[in-house]
């Protein structure tokens, strides 16, 4: 299976440091990534590395430092303090060429191929850095009956340039999945789901909006979009 071994569960004092352990199995993609998500906050992109070139963001520099050797990439937490108690994870993909973190996030389509290894309990969103390319969506929580259709949206600010827009859905205990890709005048691609439980419009390059329909059980999950 393609996938990751990452470090357990870790409590430690404040004030001390902790280093953070991520390895491919069966693979050697050229691109690795350290994530965390604060309690109730959006997934935050830490560090990427393409091969051994550090891409590290700017409001985690400082304390924070990582270090890739081969498949294994390394993440350090140093003087710990409250406001890091988040989930820490990391993921892998296949690049090849390099592109900016945020614009993999939105852009790339090859985002289908980073594997993650937690399951996330709040993740509504991906916000995007460097360029400030922020996603919001909305609403952040929904209660439907069953046999009822529900519609979420989802908007941009990177700019008319950024016109394809992706939609995730992750089911408990389980890694994140593809649904649908739509680019403005393009049909959207569901893949291998069924347009007969899902919809998507995208008349806007910034705007799209995501509809489940005839609820049922087991559509309760997280959905988001990017």
């Amino acid at each position: 299976a393609l996938a990751v071994d990452q470090s357990p569960n870790v409590m430690i004092e404040e004030e001390h440091n902790v280093t953070l352990y991520c390895s491919q199995k069966g693979t050697s993609y050229s691109g690795m990534y350290w994530y965390r998500q604060l309690p109730g906050q959006h997934l935050e992109l830490i560090v990427y590395y393409y091969y051994d070139t550090e891409s590290m963001e700017k409001k985690f520099e400082g304390r924070f430092s990582s270090e890739r050797k081969d498949s294994s990439l390394y993440l350090t937490v140093r003087e710990l303090k409250s406001a890091d108690s988040a989930v820490y994870f990391c993921a892998k993909q296949e690049a090849h060429c390099y592109f900016p973190p945020q614009l993999q996030q939105i852009f790339k389509r090859l985002f289908e191929e980073i594997l993650f290894v937690e399951s996330l309990t709040c993740l509504l969103g991906i916000s995007g850095c460097g360029q400030e390319l922020h996603v919001s969506q909305t609403p952040l929580i929904l209660w439907n009956n069953t046999g009822e259709s529900v519609s979420i949206h989802c908007e941009h600010q990177g700019g008319i340039s950024y016109n394809a827009m992706y939609w995730f859905r992750q089911l408990p205990g389980e890694r994140i999945q593809l649904i649908v890709y739509s680019v403005v005048g393009i049909d959207p691609d569901f893949g291998e789901l069924s347009t007969k439980k899902y919809d998507v419009k995208k008349t806007e390059a910034q705007k799209g909006s995501f509809t489940v329909k005839n609820l049922e059980p087991g559509d309760s999950v997280t959905y988001f979009c990017a």
